[in-house]
């Protein structure tokens, strides 16, 4: 279960990071890799903002569970609060699958651009660089799939 769950962090990771990195890569070379991973670069409020986005989903998720549910104004908030908090809660998990999939993508880009500086090395780097990042994602995914199942019908 845990590996099905890797793999499709991986996956995801790649279409949003690896793929948009090898696009750059090609039009613009090296130096227009260096300028994507800069603009994914983002600040610690940023991340923060997002914490919090994931935090409030959890939130409205676990709590919305206990409401009395047998009024139909309160589900229809509830349906409602959902809808927004299931769509701002995943800004975290996208900006480190974005990371993680670009980290991907540069070890096999240094792979095939520096074979005479050891490439390996490199690869093995960004590879190692990427896997803090998919451990974030598969922890963060989960924890969204357990606050979204805490959801009312």
């Amino acid at each position: 279960m845990m590996l099905r769950k890797i793999l499709r962090e991986v996956f995801v990771s790649l279409v949003l990071g690896a793929v948009p990195c090898f696009i750059v890569y090609v039009l613009s070379g090296v130096s227009g890799v260096e300028a994507y991973l800069k603009s994914i670069d983002v600040s610690d409020s940023t991340v923060y903002y997002f914490v919090l986005l994931s935090v409030f989903h959890l939130i409205v998720s676990i709590v919305g569970r206990w409401v009395p549910r047998h009024f139909d104004s309160v589900r229809v908030s509830l349906r409602f609060t959902y809808e927004v908090a299931n769509e701002v809660g995943t800004s975290l998990l996208c900006l480190y699958r974005i990371i993680t999939g670009s980290a991907i993508g540069c070890s096999l880009i240094a792979l095939a651009s520096y074979p005479e500086l050891g490439g390996f090395k490199y690869t093995l780097v960004f590879a190692l660089t990427a896997l803090p990042f998919l451990w974030v994602c598969v922890l963060i995914s989960g924890t969204y799939n357990h606050a979204k199942g805490q959801q009312l019908a």
